[in-house]
Parts: structure tokens; sequence; C-alpha cells
């Protein structure tokens, strides 16, 4: 885990006990605990963001067929979107929806 506990819990729980562990005494780690969690358990590809290559997204769309980003905490797709937009010469058709959804 992120935080160092007494050696008895370190060998004597699992994983997932250490979890249980953070989230009773210091829920404030769980986010980080929870990503090292995942990361050990999973691989580091389910708690790293992919990269965005936008020329293979594009040959995926359509008229009918919107390209959505999702986007988390401190991810902009935006400036290369709109680099993307203006190697294609289609600035001028760039319609942006920036909505936050709850």
């Amino acid at each position: 885990m992120t935080t160092k506990i007494s050696s008895d819990y370190d060998t004597k729980l699992s994983d997932f006990q250490k979890l249980l562990f953070v989230k009773a005494f210091a829920p404030y780690l769980l986010v980080q605990s929870i990503t090292y969690f995942v990361a050990e358990q999973l691989g580091k590809k389910f708690v790293e963001s992919p990269s965005v290559e936008l020329p293979i997204l594009y040959q995926d769309m359509s008229n009918r067929t919107a390209l959505v980003f999702i986007l988390s905490t401190g991810s902009d797709p935006m400036s290369s979107f709109t680099r993307f937009a203006a190697e294609m010469n289609m600035s001028n058709r760039l319609i942006v929806s920036l909505e936050k959804i709850m």
C-alpha cells in the first residue's frame, strides 16, 4: 500500500483487507490506495489514461457517429483536438459542447 502499517498487519492482511483498513482508519488515502491496488492486481493499463490517437478515431467517425470525450480530472484533449481540426482544414466547422454531467 502507499502507507506503512505495523509489520503484523502488513504480512497477515491481504491487499484487499489492507484497503478496508485504509478505508476505516485513513480514508483520505483511499483513492491513492485503490489506484495502487488496481495497478497491482489488474495491471497499470487499468489506471493509466490511454493516449488519444485522433487520426485513428477519425477513421471510425461519420456524419452519423459523434466523437465524445468523457474526461477525468486533469485530462484536456482540446488542444490536440483543435490542432487535428486545423490539420484537416475543418477549424471553421468545429463544434464543442462543454457540459458538466452530474
